[in-house]
């Protein structure tokens, strides 16, 4: 973290004094909150990805979350990606947007692999994403979910020919699967 610093790993010894005599604790959601506001265009996807995970791990232990998350919904904080490949998803983002901002979430390996590189997608993995569900709940990004935006219409494009040996199959079974 960059605003707030991990003493524990500095001075593992003086533990004991940071907790009983300063009275010090461990980084809270509000602490949490305040990193991801400062999030830069140059920052890694690994340290947004842990920030994010360290918010959802007091999101399971805090009830009253969803105050807290409102006051950064204005707040450019969720990395996107429209230039990536189904090879280098996940790796690196290029746009910090808002969580009302206009983008989607690959929520199924399959929707990844469909949309990668068409719409502006949120840059983590779908193996990020199960890790997040309070998370993206909690900033009301469900319904940018793409297994609950998208629709499918299944076409056919081009000439549509009939498998014969397939075809003889049903009709030979018709009469029994009509009943």
């Amino acid at each position: 973290m960059r605003a707030h610093f991990c003493l524990h790993n500095i001075y593992p010894s003086c533990q004991r004094l940071f907790d009983e005599i300063l009275d010090l604790e461990n980084a809270g959601m509000p602490q949490f909150l305040s990193e991801a506001k400062r999030f830069e265009i140059d920052d890694s996807i690994e340290y947004i990805r842990s920030i994010f995970f360290q918010i959802e791990n007091c999101m399971k232990e805090e009830a009253n979350h969803t105050e807290k998350l409102s006051k950064t919904t204005r707040d450019k904080i969720i990395p996107v990606t429209d230039t990536a490949t189904a090879e280098t998803f996940g790796q690196s983002f290029n746009r910090l947007l808002t969580p009302g901002s206009e983008f989607f979430i690959a929520d199924t390996k399959h929707m990844l692999s469909s949309f990668v590189g068409l719409v502006p997608l949120l840059a983590f993995g779908v193996d990020d994403l199960a890790k997040m569900k309070r998370l993206l709940q909690g900033l009301q990004m469900n319904p940018k979910r793409l297994g609950r935006a998208a629709q499918s219409l299944p076409r056919t494009t081009g000439k549509g020919e009939l498998h014969r040996k397939w075809t003889e199959w049903f009709q030979a079974r018709f009469e029994f699967m009509a009943r």
